[in-house]
C-alpha cells in the first residue's frame, strides 16, 4: 500500500469534493528497525486558511506494528485514522508534518454502511475476531487522490508499506479498546423488565463475574465463599414443573439434605447454609422441566449463565436512554436484543438527540457519529438464551442479537439522549418480525459516576 510522506514546508494538498463533509487521514510513522523502540511519534497539521484558527494539529504516539514494514528499510507503526470536519465551503486543505509521518487520504463512501470482503475472505469469524487488511470489494472508506500527487511522485514523496492479511482477536494490534470500562444503562420510565440468562463458560481458577449463576441441572461441585457477603451460604433460584406443585424441593449439600420446603409457586428462591470450600450441591423435586441456579461458581470451571436486565420494547412504547459524554470520548452503546421464544428478525430505529448541533469543526477526531439510523438484525445470531420470567417451561429458546450505536469524539461534550423505537414489517419481508423485543444496554468506554458496582446482583427473593 502506498503512503505519502509529509514535509514541514511542502504540503500534501487534499481537495474537498462538493458535498464532502469529512476528510480522513490514515497515519503511520517510521521506526528504526534496529533501534529497539516500541513506538514512534507522528505530527500532522491541516490548514485551510491563513488565520490562526483555520488549522488543526494532531500529535500522536503510535505503537510499533508486529507485522508491517516500509520497503525502504524502516519498521512501521500501527495506523491511526484521524478525521477532520472543516468548516462549510472549504475546498482545499494543505497537510504538513514531520518527515517520518506518512498518510493516505480517505473519504467516506456515500451510501456504504459496511465493508464487503472479497472471496475467499468473506467468511464468518468468531465473535471476538476481526480481519486486518483483507482485500475488499466495497468499503465504508475509500482512498482519495492528492491534488498534487504527480508533483509529489516526481519528488519521490512516497513510501510503500507491506501489510499482512490476518485474523486477530478484537483488542489486539491497533485495537486497544478490549479493556475499556463498561456500565449498564437503564431506560427511563421503568418499562417492563425481565432477566436474561445468557450461556457462558468460566475457566478453572478464573475469578467469578458478579453477574454469574451456575446451573444445577445435575449435581454440581461449586465453591462456597469463606469471606464477604456470601460467606458460608448458597443462594438458589428455581422454576418447577407444574406437576411438582404441592410437593417438596430439597437442596442436598455433600449428600445431606440442607433444606427442604414445599413448592407453592412455579418459581422460588432458597437460602442454604454451607461450609466454605468446595461443596457438591444437588436439587431434588423440581420435575423433568424444572431448572435451578446458584450464585456459587463452579469449583473446577464449567458452564455458567450471565444475567442481564432486559426491558420490553414495543411498537407502541419507545425506549429512551440518557447519559453524558465528555470531550474526546468515543462511546459504544451496545444493545442486546431478545426475540422471545424464537429466532426472529427485528428492526429498531435509533435517534441521538443533539448529535448534529454538537459536531466539532477544526479538530481531528477518530469516530464519526451517525445521529439516526436503523439496527436490523435477527434474534439468535448471537446466541440462544432464557428469559427467566417468561410464562413457559421451555429454556434456551429465546433468540439474542446484538447491535451497536457509536457516538464518536466528533461530538462536543454534553448530554446524550438516545431514543429507540421498534419498526414494523417491511415490503418483501419473508416472515412477520417480532411484535415485541427485550433490550438490554451496555455503554462501553465510560465509567459510571462515582462508585460503579457493575451489573446489578439479583436478590434471592426476586425470582
Amino acid at each position: 500500500m502506498r503512503y505519502l510522506a509529509l514535509d514541514p514546508g511542502d504540503p500534501v494538498i487534499a481537495r474537498m469534493a462538493p458535498g464532502q463533509e469529512l476528510l480522513g487521514l490514515l497515519i503511520r510513522t517510521e521506526i528504526e528497525a534496529s533501534g529497539g523502540a516500541n513506538q514512534g511519534d507522528a505530527t500532522v497539521v491541516a490548514r485551510w486558511g491563513p488565520g490562526p484558527t483555520e488549522r488543526a494539529e494532531l500529535k500522536v504516539t503510535l505503537p510499533r506494528s508486529r507485522f508491517e514494514w516500509w520497503t525502504d528499510g524502516f519498521d512501521a507503526s500501527e495506523p491511526r485514522l484521524a478525521i477532520l470536519r472543516p468548516p462549510e465551503g472549504v475546498e482545499r486543505i494543505e497537510i504538513t508534518g514531520d518527515a517520518r509521518t506518512h498518510v493516505r487520504l480517505r473519504a467516506i463512501e456515500p451510501g456504504v454502511n459496511e465493508t464487503l470482503y472479497r472471496l475467499p475472505y468473506r467468511v464468518t469469524l468468531a465473535e471476538d475476531e476481526t480481519w486486518r487488511y483483507a482485500p475488499f470489494d466495497v468499503s465504508t472508506w475509500t482512498d482519495v487522490r492528492a491534488a498534487n500527487l504527480d508533483e509529489l511522485e516526481r519528488k519521490e514523496r512516497f513510501s510503500d508499506l507491506r501489510e499482512q492479511v490476518r485474523i486477530e482477536r478484537a483488542g489486539e494490534g491497533a485495537r486497544s479498546d478490549a479493556d475499556r470500562p463498561e456500565r449498564i444503562l437503564l431506560p427511563e420510565h421503568a418499562p417492563v423488565r425481565r432477566r436474561l440468562l445468557m450461556p457462558a463458560w468460566q475457566s478453572a481458577g478464573e475469578a467469578s463475574p458478579g453477574d454469574a449463576w451456575t446451573p444445577l441441572l445435575v449435581a454440581k461441585d461449586v465453591r462456597v465463599d469463606g469471606e464477604g457477603a456470601r460467606a458460608g451460604r448458597l443462594s438458589v433460584i428455581y422454576r418447577a414443573a407444574r406437576a411438582s406443585l404441592g410437593k417438596e424441593v430439597a437442596v442436598r449439600v455433600d449428600g445431606e439434605v440442607a433444606l427442604r420446603e414445599p413448592i407453592v409457586a412455579l418459581s422460588g428462591a432458597l437460602r442454604v447454609a454451607a461450609p466454605a470450600g468446595t461443596r457438591r450441591v444437588e436439587i431434588e423435586g423440581l420435575g423433568d422441566a424444572g431448572v435451578a441456579y446458584t450464585d456459587a461458581p463452579p469449583a473446577n470451571g464449567g458452564a455458567i449463565v450471565r444475567r442481564r436486565d432486559v426491558f420490553e420494547l414495543t411498537r407502541a412504547r419507545p425506549m429512551t436512554y440518557r447519559f453524558k459524554q465528555a470531550a474526546g470520548e468515543t462511546l459504544h452503546l451496545v444493545l442486546f436484543v431478545v426475540t422471545p421464544g424464537e429466532n426472529a428478525d427485528y428492526r429498531i430505529r435509533y435517534r441521538i438527540e443533539g448529535a448534529k448541533p454538537g459536531s466539532r469543526e477544526a479538530a481531528f477526531f477518530r469516530r464519526v457519529t451517525i445521529p439516526d439510523g436503523v439496527l436490523a438484525g435477527r434474534g439468535g445470531d448471537l446466541t440462544r438464551a432464557t428469559l427467566w420470567e417468561a410464562a413457559t417451561e421451555e429454556r434456551g429458546k429465546d433468540g439474542v442479537g446484538r447491535g451497536v450505536i457509536r457516538l464518536g469524539d466528533d461530538l462536543a461534550p454534553g448530554e446524550r439522549v438516545v431514543r429507540l423505537s421498534l419498526l414494523g414489517p417491511q415490503p418483501g419481508d419473508a416472515g412477520e418480525p417480532a411484535k415485541a423485543v427485550w433490550v438490554g444496554a451496555v455503554l462501553v468506554g465510560q465509567r459510571a459516576p462515582g462508585r460503579d458496582n457493575g451489573p446489578r446482583l439479583w436478590v434471592e427473593d426476586d425470582p
